[in-house]
């Protein structure tokens, strides 16, 4: 079993189960989950989130972790000899491979400006979106911040695989529009990014009306964050994702003398982790 990935579920009711998965970075473990069944899932274990024989997941019951509620049964099966693709049950092995091709390949164009994401939207216009828009749309952080593993609540959104992580890292165009994003979700997040000689993200004068957003206990915003950090480490922004763990780690410390701290403990630890996916 992999070191550092926890799988964990209650699956007690029907019709619908809740799973806690965590991807990790090497290789994937079978968990299959039947409705009305009592299957534990509360050891280590690495478990691809999204890959669902019965459909896609209904809701998010969790920010700390990505838990998530499916319909009637889920099956998940997967190996690590597969090299990170993943198998549905009852589904040919050929279309699943056919759908991973296409969105291997499909982060390149959106990120190189020649191509719009699965709604028609272009990098250059969700770029500027207002604040507004950023909270109230739920399916573009997966294109601006995209990851080796599929999304449990965007099955249209790309998914990162080794020559697209290379791509970014010896592409200046590909990596500065990344940034650019970076930039925008920090100016969405109420901060600040200063690129003296040491990347360093500090709080804006703005940050308390910016905070009201995304600073509350159990916010999806978190989620969001997670994505972006280890985005960042995967695609060659390391030095800007330490600086905004760094940045958020002052705030949770701040936020450790409230009366309910909006960021928990396990929020913390996974934003940890998801600066640790790079290696450090």
């Amino acid at each position: 079993m992999h070191r550092g990935c926890y799988a964990g579920g209650d699956f007690s009711g029907a019709p619908s189960q809740r799973v806690r998965y965590r991807q990790g970075r090497r290789g994937i473990c079978t968990h299959t989950v039947v409705t009305g069944s009592r299957v534990p899932l509360n050891r280590p274990g690495l478990v691809l989130a999204g890959v669902l024989a019965s459909g896609t997941p209904t809701g998010i019951l969790s920010p700390a972790f990505d838990v998530v509620k499916f319909p009637q049964s889920a099956v998940l099966c997967a190996s690590p000899a597969q090299t990170g693709r993943s198998k549905l049950v009852n589904q040919e092995e050929s279309s699943s491979a056919r759908h991973f091709s296409l969105a291997d390949t499909r982060i390149i164009g959106f990120y190189s400006g020649e191509e719009p994401d699965h709604r028609g939207r272009y990098l250059h216009e969700i770029q500027v979106w207002p604040d507004d828009q950023l909270e109230a749309v739920h399916d573009f952080i997966q294109w601006l911040f995209p990851l080796p593993e599929p999304s449990g609540f965007n099955a249209a959104a790309p998914i990162l695989n080794r020559e697209s992580m290379q791509e970014f890292r010896k592409r200046s165009e590909l990596h500065q529009n990344l940034r650019v994003s970076f930039l925008r979700m920090m100016k969405f997040y109420g901060l600040e990014v200063d690129f003296a000689e040491q990347i360093k993200v500090t709080r804006t004068r703005y940050f308390a009306a910016k905070a009201t957003i995304w600073l509350s206990p159990g916010n999806h915003n978190h989620l969001r964050i997670t994505r972006i950090l280890r985005c960042l480490s995967f695609l060659g922004l390391e030095a800007e994702a330490r600086a905004f763990f760094e940045c958020l780690s002052e705030i949770y410390d701040n936020e450790q003398s409230q009366p309910r701290p909006a960021i928990s403990t396990e929020t913390i630890q996974y934003w940890r982790r998801a600066v640790g996916d790079a290696g450090w």
